[in-house]
């Protein structure tokens, strides 16, 4: 066992103890990890990996796995007896997963301690009655379907991105800043988001991207249809700018979209909104849910059926240990509602609403 072993375990051991402490204490990690610390590590991420035209998170796994591959075959080659070998492979692994964690909490991870948006922003969360879920969807139907006719050259087709990827990263950054900075959030850097290869890698999991803390760059689903880019995009741009939390992401896209001045972006990025309260009513009223949705204008409906008919080409890869995995993650990270997080955003978007009716009327 080696000296750098020991210091890896050691920092292990210390951010660990270090993230249990400050459990109670959101407001400590606010003001100086989310508002202090990770906003010198964000632009510093940014205005170095952040300059190249590719995900950084294929260059750090080819590493990972290099390093992990030769001192494995060290191992092999220096300890000849076999119990030797599984003293110092386990030591290795130890040091690996401290390192690891080490890494994590303190390029992104503290973030999950910081005070809830909803606390920040003043919102009351109600858990909604049935009605409540149906009337919502009502009014974005409404908005949507006024949405998509302002938008030029849409017909009937399912809609397609207009905009490159970096013309549609660069416009999703600048409402997702604008809106955190409105609501009080400081925003330091410039987030970058990439596709991520082979297709379906994200979507098969049933998931359409990820942040990955270790590079500080986001990563969409190269599958995902462009329909639905807005919305996951600007997703994982909120949590590189330090937001936790999956329904407080959901959040925040749902809003930075809603301000976008191109009727497309702004389309798109609600219409992930809009097919989760629809799931609701699909689910309580599905005789009721299929009139209504033959009831939406064609171009609507193409929209929904082609986002169904691209899902299809990723059907999930053992979704029930993935949701148990996924749901201990969240948990242990001091979410509480675990996989139900991501639904929060519903609870948050109408209390967003209310507070702010009279701001968007």
């Amino acid at each position: 066992m080696t000296i750098g072993r020991l210091v890896w375990i050691g920092l292990g051991v210390f951010t660990f103890f270090l993230r249990w402490s400050l459990g109670n204490r959101p407001q400590w990690i606010e003001d100086y990890y989310s508002r202090g610390l990770f906003q010198f590590i964000r632009p510093a991420i940014d205005y170095t990996l952040g300059w190249f035209p590719f995900p950084w998170i294929y260059v750090c796994i080819a590493l990972l796995l290099t390093y992990a591959g030769l001192s494995i075959r060290r191992i092999w080659r220096t300890y000849p007896h076999w119990k030797t070998r599984l003293w110092h492979w386990a030591w290795f692994v130890t040091a690996c997963m401290a390192g690891i964690l080490v890494l994590f909490m303190w390029m992104w991870g503290f973030n999950y301690g910081r005070i809830p948006v909803e606390r920040q922003l003043g919102l009351k969360l109600q858990q909604p009655v049935y009605e409540d879920i149906k009337q919502a969807l009502e009014v974005e139907t409404s908005d949507l379907i006024a949405l998509r006719a302002r938008i030029p050259g849409a017909s009937k087709n399912a809609l397609d991105m207009r905009l490159t990827k970096v013309e549609l990263e660069n416009h999703l950054r600048l409402l997702l800043t604008r809106v955190l900075e409105q609501h009080g959030y400081p925003v330091s850097g410039r987030m970058r988001v990439f596709t991520l290869y082979p297709k379906g890698i994200f979507l098969r999991f049933s998931s359409a991207g990820l942040y990955f803390p270790l590079t500080g760059q986001g990563q969409i689903d190269a599958g995902l249809h462009t329909l639905q880019w807005p919305h996951t995009m600007t997703h994982e741009m909120a949590h590189g700018y330090g937001i936790a939390e999956e329904g407080a992401c959901n959040f925040w896209g749902y809003v930075a979209c809603r301000q976008s001045t191109d009727p497309a972006i702004a389309y798109m990025g609600r219409l992930s909104y809009w097919r989760s309260l629809a799931i609701y009513f699909k689910i309580k009223e599905p005789d009721a849910y299929a009139i209504f949705r033959a009831g939406l204008p064609p171009g609507m409906i193409a929209d929904l059926e082609a986002i169904n008919k691209n899902l299809l080409f990723y059907p999930d890869i053992a979704p029930k240990i993935r949701d148990h995995t996924y749901d201990a993650y969240l948990k242990s990270q001091g979410l509480h509602d675990g996989m139900a997080n991501y639904d929060k955003d519903i609870l948050m978007v109408e209390a967003w609403k209310k507070k702010n009716q009279n701001a968007y009327q």
